[in-house]
């Protein structure tokens, strides 16, 4: 799994078509000399994210934390009432305390590089699949780097477009067990 979030340089950006930490340090030279580095923000590898989600407390047997996600999919525990979708029983994930959380997450590799560098396997990672499209002529294949693209300019095109190409965080994690 991976994702990738903007690095946010300051006021600059590096000449360097490449930047490159050292073994020893989670750090990136930002600079062509080297007199500035910047750090991940998110994290460095081993380190265990969790992951916040929409939740409610369900009445029944007990204190119990259901998610939202789960909503229709019968994967809620026995003797438990199944909160209504009204968006007043739900809390925000950001309200999310960690013991709570049941998806935890550990960052295996950082990489600093620029955005179009992604690869099909990258794409893929991010979760985004190939897609058919039907169109006049017949159907097309838009592959999952391309459909990345699109992608990340409907979330990201007004400060950082795909075709920018800026410079940006390439976090890869596992899911493990809580």
């Amino acid at each position: 799994m991976q994702t990738r979030r903007l690095v946010k340089l300051r006021g600059a950006d590096c000449v360097d078509e490449r930047f490159e930490a050292d073994a020893r340090s989670p750090m990136w030279p930002f600079s062509p000399q080297h007199d500035e580095w910047i750090t991940c923000p998110y994290g460095e590898p081993g380190d265990r994210l969790w992951v916040r989600e929409t939740w409610s407390i369900a009445t029944g047997n007990g204190r119990r934390v259901v998610y939202r996600a789960d909503l229709g999919t019968g994967r809620w525990p026995p003797n438990v009432l199944v909160p209504s979708d009204d968006a007043k029983v739900w809390k925000p994930s950001i309200h999310m305390k960690r013991a709570d959380a049941r998806i935890v997450l550990e960052v295996t590799e950082i990489r600093v590089e620029r955005l179009q560098a992604i690869t099909q396997d990258d794409a893929r990672a991010e979760a985004v699949e190939p897609t058919t499209v039907s169109l006049e002529d017949g159907p097309i294949v838009v592959d999952a780097r391309d459909k990345f693209s699109m992608l990340w300019d409907e979330l990201n095109g007004e400060r950082a477009s795909w075709a920018s190409n800026p410079w940006v965080w390439a976090i890869t994690f596992r899911r493990v067990q809580p």
